[in-house]
């Protein structure tokens, strides 16, 4: 997940270069945070988030959960969390 990498890209740069790397991803982990894309608990086969892509141009893994994608979003919320808070 692209938010997990731009706070840790925020972690090396500065100014505004890093408020909108941090601003970015906030942003994205608020959108995976809401009813589109976060399962309530006991759907979804225990996944986390709905509708991740693996490989579209392969069209494989396409709108399903990844275990991977649930990885990358719990990895960005403890890094927010734990940085940036």
């Amino acid at each position: 997940m692209i938010a997990s990498a731009l706070l840790e890209l925020g972690q090396y740069t500065k100014g505004a270069e890093r408020d909108s790397y941090i601003s970015n991803a906030k942003e994205m982990i608020v959108s995976l945070s809401g009813e589109k894309y976060k399962a309530r608990v006991g759907e979804n086969g225990g996944f986390l988030l709905k509708h991740s892509t693996g490989a579209l141009p392969s069209n494989s893994e396409v709108d399903v959960p990844l275990i991977y994608a649930d990885y990358y979003y719990l990895e960005a919320l403890k890094r927010y969390k734990d940085w940036y808070l």
